[in-house]
């Protein structure tokens, strides 16, 4: 029996609601991968912040010890100065 043939004797309103329940999953699995696909994106911007920010925080570090590292350099000079008594 071909398709049409198996379909003479059903209601056509019961076709017409198992076609919109069709369609309804077919709307709702296209919403899910909308959904996925903007978390995705979410997720991609949230990785390229948090590297810029990680690299940032390492920057930072890095100058503070320069810094550090040039205080000490001073308080070397400046420090045998003061106690032998040089005027600054």
């Amino acid at each position: 029996m071909s398709q049409p043939e198996a379909n003479e004797g059903k209601d056509p309103a019961s076709q017409r609601s198992k076609g919109a329940a069709v369609n309804r999953h077919v709307i709702t699995a296209l919403l899910m991968v909308l959904i996925a696909t903007l978390g995705a994106i979410v997720a991609y911007h949230a990785a390229i912040a948090e590297q810029t920010a990680r690299s940032l925080e390492q920057r930072l570090s890095i100058l503070h010890l320069q810094d550090v590292a040039y205080r000490q350099k001073l308080m070397n000079e400046v420090v045998p100065l003061v106690r032998t008594g040089f005027p600054l």
